[in-house]
């Protein structure tokens, strides 16, 4: 009997770690998803570091804000539409690109309230220089 349970626990346990191995690979993002989180990721710390360093108007700061927590609800839809499009290999194409023509015009449109937030401060010198070089920065691995 006690053979029989230790065979039974290895079995449950060898299960178990085989299982969390699967789901690690199939929750792994997809690269592009990846970048995309590391570049809003950057956008957030560069925030941070200007309301810290009130580098910035706070009406500037308060729209970064709002435009960052927009690209912050994009990468789950564009995660499930790349792996739909993968799995729907045999199925027509279009079903796929309605979604991401969506998906890709609201992202557009949220890097382009981004671009033009940046060129409003620059041009009143509502941020420091430094500050708008790093947004600068991040618009430009946004694109």
């Amino acid at each position: 009997m006690h053979r029989n349970a230790n065979v039974a626990i290895t079995l449950i346990v060898t299960l178990g770690v085989v299982f969390i191995f699967a789901l690690v690979d199939f929750m792994e993002a997809h690269p592009l998803v990846d970048e995309f989180n590391d570049a809003v990721l950057m956008l957030d710390k560069t925030i941070d570091e200007a309301v810290f360093h009130k580098a910035a108007h706070p009406a500037f700061i308060a729209d970064l804000q709002e435009i960052a927590e927009d690209l912050r609800g994009l990468p789950i839809p564009l995660e499930s539409l790349l792996m739909s499009a993968a799995n729907r290999k045999n199925e027509s194409w279009s079903k796929t690109q309605i979604p991401m023509n969506r998906l890709m015009d609201r992202y557009d449109d949220t890097v382009r309230m981004l671009e033009d937030a940046i060129r409003k401060a620059d041009d009143n010198k509502k941020a420091d220089p430094k500050f708008l070089t790093d947004l600068k920065s991040i618009l430009t691995d946004l694109r």
